[in-house]
């Protein structure tokens, strides 16, 4: 009975040495501390606006460096040292060449711009231009103008950078039969290089390519020497597309027309089966 009295002491006198041991270590651990909570407002990001750049031809050079945009209610010349903004004016046009001058004329300065047809290749990036351009930029308070070349391209409607295929001529249906049968006729515009390609009917075609605003021109055309039934439509495709001089759309279509309106081209940008 001793025994078993000693042993249950023993075990109470255990048990209260581990609670208080345990309580010591409690009081003794560091207070468990909360994060704190990110307080920083997150602003909200507005959406980036992308201007939207207006100009129907760019140009632009080197020593000294120069950047020009013609625009439909702007002209503006960019300089190392002065900024020239006009108002647009009418061009100086010479047909054979392929040639126009703007000449304008301020209070304070005067400038001429010259716009050749002719390729350009830049020094720097040695990326050709079908446009070489000329400047000649006068204050009032130089006694000489300040000549500045470079390289241009027309930008044109971006509606025109499709695969057109042709509709009508003369307000004349076509349809594969007046062919070769295999296709229509087609042409697809490439302004940064000035020139056009496509198919006539039976022939794949390329070509060079004057183009401004309402103003598109084709010129030295050549093809393959491919012989299929019906030339004579194809000869006559080619022919009209030659005279044509301007181009305007209705809704989607596309219509080439010759000065005197007489030949009229009509392509739609959907493919036709």
């Amino acid at each position: 009975m001793k025994r078993v009295l000693l042993s249950l002491g023993l075990l109470l006198l255990i048990t209260n040495c581990v609670e208080k041991k345990k309580e010591e270590t409690d009081k003794n651990s560091p207070e468990k501390v909360e994060a704190p909570k990110d307080t920083l407002l997150h602003e909200e990001t507005a959406p980036l606006i992308t201007e939207v750049d207006l100009s129907y031809f760019r140009a632009q050079g080197e020593a000294p460096d120069w950047e020009l945009s013609l625009r439909e209610d702007t002209f503006e010349l960019s300089m190392a040292e002065d900024t020239f903004i006009t108002p647009p004016a009418e061009p100086i046009v010479v047909e054979s060449s392929n040639l126009k001058m703007y000449r304008i004329k301020k209070e304070t300065s005067a400038v001429d711009i010259i716009i050749a047809q002719k390729e350009c290749t830049d020094s720097i990036s040695g990326q050709t231009s079908p446009y070489t351009v000329t400047i000649s930029f006068k204050g009032n308070d130089s006694e000489e103008a300040k000549i500045f070349e470079g390289c241009g391209t027309y930008i044109g409607n971006p509606n025109l950078y499709k695969l057109w295929v042709l509709e009508e001529i003369n307000s004349k249906a076509v349809s594969k039969s007046n062919y070769s049968g295999s296709e229509f006729p087609n042409i697809e515009i490439h302004p940064e290089t000035g020139s056009f390609s496509g198919f006539a009917g039976c022939n794949r075609m390329n070509g060079n390519l004057f183009l401004e605003k309402d103003v598109i021109k084709f010129s030295n055309i050549i093809s393959t020497e491919m012989a299929c039934p019906n030339l004579n439509t194809e000869m006559e495709f080619l022919e009209k597309l030659m005279k044509v001089t301007s181009f305007k759309f209705n809704n989607d279509m596309l219509l080439l027309m010759s000065e005197d309106q007489g030949n009229v081209l009509t392509f739609s940008s959907s493919n036709k089966s």
